[in-house]
C-alpha cells in the first residue's frame, strides 16, 4: 500500500472515528442511567483506546515535520509510511472491535468470522508495508554511509591544507605519481586513471554539475566554480555524479593541482546528443611540448603504434589524411568500474557500478554517428568525431583561444557550429 493510499484511507476513517469517540464518551459518562454493564464499558473503552491511538498515529504522520523526528529524509519517509499504515490498522480495529466482541447475557461472545476478516486485512496491510520498508531502509542505509563518509572527509574540505591532503591521497593509491623517474605522459595517465575510478556518474536527476529537483545538493554546489579537492570530496560523499563534461572538468582541476596546464574541449555531431568532452593537458615529451588527450570518462588516451604519446594536432593530421589505423587508444576502459548513483526521489538514490566504454558510446549514438560519417565522407570510425570541434568546455589553451582556433583551421579541422557539449547523454 502506498503512502498516498494510506493517507486517503485514514482521512476517510477519521470523521467516523471522531463521531464514535464522542458517542463512547457520552455513553461511558452516563453508563449508570443507561444501565450499561461493566463488560460493555470495558468493550467500549478498549474500542475507544484503539480509535484514539489510530488518530494519534495519523496526527504524527500528518502534522509533525521531519525535524520533529530528528531524522534524515529517507528515514522520515519510511517512518511516515509506517505510521500511516499503523494508523489505518488501528482505526479499523477500533471500529470493528464492538462487533467482534459482544455480550450475551453475562458472557463475552466473539465473532470469529469477523476476526478472520480483520486478520486477513491486517495481513494484507503488512504485506503491503514490507516492500515500502525494504525500499526506504536501503535508502536509509545509503544515507548512513553518506554521513560516515562526510565525517571522514570533513578535514579534506574544511582545512587550508585540502590541496595537500588530496595530493597525498592520490599518491598513496598511485605511488609512482610522486616519483621523478617517470615521464610527464606516464604521470598524467596515472592521474587520469585515478580520476576515472573516483568520479561518480549518475542518471540525469542525480547530476552534480547542474541543478536538479531530486538532487537538492546540486542546486547550490556551483560545480564549475569548485576546485579539485571540493569536487572529489563531493564524489566520495555520494553527493551526485557527472557525465563526460563534468569528468573532464574535474580531471583538468586535478592536473592543475599537480602543476599542469589543462583545459577541456567538446566534440561531436552538432545539434544532436552524440557529443563528448575530454581534457587536453600540456606536457613535455622528449624536449617538445604537446597537448596530450586524456579522457577521464572513458579512461583512455591516444598514442602512436610504438606507444609514443600523441599530440592533439598530430591526431588531427592523421585523421584528415585518413590514416586512422595509426592511432591507438590505450587505457583500461574495459575494467574501470565507477559508482553510478540513480536518484529516484528527493535526495534518495540507489548505488550500483557502471562501466562505460567507447563501444557503448558508439552503440548509444549509432544512428547519429552513421549520418555524420555519411555527410562528411568519413569512414565509419569513432575517431573521426575528433574532426568536429564544438567548443571549449572549460578553461583555455595556454597560448590562448584564438591561437588554438587558428591551429585547428591550419590542420584542416571541420568547423562545426558551436554548441554546448555538456548536453551529451554520455
Amino acid at each position: 500500500m502506498s503512502d498516498d493510499e494510506s493517507r486517503v484511507n485514514c482521512q476517510r476513517l477519521l470523521p467516523y472515528s471522531a463521531v464514535l469517540v464522542r458517542q463512547y464518551l457520552e455513553i461511558i459518562r452516563n453508563k449508570s442511567s443507561n444501565k450499561m454493564s461493566k463488560a460493555k464499558v470495558v468493550i467500549k473503552t478498549i474500542s475507544l483506546c484503539l480509535l484514539l491511538a489510530g488518530i494519534l498515529f495519523a496526527a504524527l504522520a500528518f502534522l509533525l515535520p521531519p525535524t520533529s523526528f530528528m531524522l534524515t529524509s529517507p528515514e522520515f519517509t519510511m517512518k511516515k509510511s509506517m505510521l500511516l499504515s499503523l494508523s489505518l490498522m488501528t482505526l479499523c480495529c477500533g471500529l470493528l472491535f464492538p462487533k467482534i466482541v459482544s455480550i450475551n447475557g453475562r458472557k463475552f461472545k466473539v465473532s470469529w468470522s469477523l476476526i478472520t476478516y480483520v486478520g486477513v486485512g491486517i495481513l494484507f496491510v503488512l504485506l503491503a508495508i514490507i516492500p515500502v520498508g525494504i525500499k526506504y531502509w536501503s535508502a536509509f542505509e545509503l544515507q548512513r554511509e553518506l554521513d560516515t563518509k562526510e565525517k571522514n572527509l570533513k578535514r579534506l574540505v574544511d582545512t587550508d591544507s585540502k590541496e595537500m591532503l588530496l595530493r597525498m591521497l592520490v599518491i598513496s593509491e598511485y605511488p609512482h605519481i610522486g616519483s621523478s623517474r617517470i615521464s610527464d605522459f606516464e604521470k598524467v595517465s596515472l592521474l587520469r586513471e585515478w580520476a576515472a575510478r573516483n568520479t561518480d556518474s549518475s542518471n540525469r536527476d542525480g547530476l552534480l554539475d547542474r541543478p536538479s529537483e531530486r538532487n537538492t545538493y546540486s542546486r547550490t554546489f556551483s560545480y564549475y566554480r569548485q576546485d579539485a579537492p571540493t569536487i572529489y570530496a563531493a564524489f566520495m560523499a555520494d553527493r551526485g555524479g557527472v557525465w563526460c563534461g563534468g569528468a573532464a572538468y574535474a580531471l583538468g582541476k586535478l592536473y592543475e593541482l599537480f602543476g599542469y596546464n589543462a583545459f577541456s574541449v567538446g566534440i561531436g555531431v552538432p545539434g544532436t546528443s552524440a557529443q563528448h568532452t575530454y581534457t587536453l593537458v600540456q606536457i613535455n615529451d622528449e624536449g617538445r611540448r604537446i597537448l596530450s588527450i586524456q579522457d577521464a570518462y572513458l579512461n583512455i588516451t591516444y598514442v602512436h603504434p610504438g606507444g609514443k604519446p600523441m599530440d592533439y594536432f598530430e591526431l588531427l593530421d592523421l585523421l584528415t589524411q585518413r590514416r586512422h589505423e595509426e592511432v591507438l587508444l590505450t587505457g583500461s576502459a574495459s575494467s574501470t568500474r565507477r559508482e553510478e548513483l540513480r536518484f529516484y526521489d528527493r535526495d534518495l538514490f540507489s548505488k550500483t557500478h557502471r562501466i562505460y566504454t567507447v563501444d557503448r558510446f558508439q552503440k548509444q549514438f549509432e544512428n547519429q554517428l552513421t549520418t555524420y560519417y555519411e555527410n562528411r565522407g568519413f569512414p565509419k570510425n569513432i575517431l573521426f568525431l575528433h574532426l568536429s570541434f564544438l567548443n571549449f568546455h572549460s578553461g583555455s589553451p595556454p597560448e590562448g583561444r584564438n591561437v588554438f582556433l587558428i591551429k585547428l583551421s591550419e590542420h584542416g579541422l571541420f568547423q562545426a557550429r558551436s554548441v554546448r557539449s555538456d548536453n551529451s547523454e554520455t
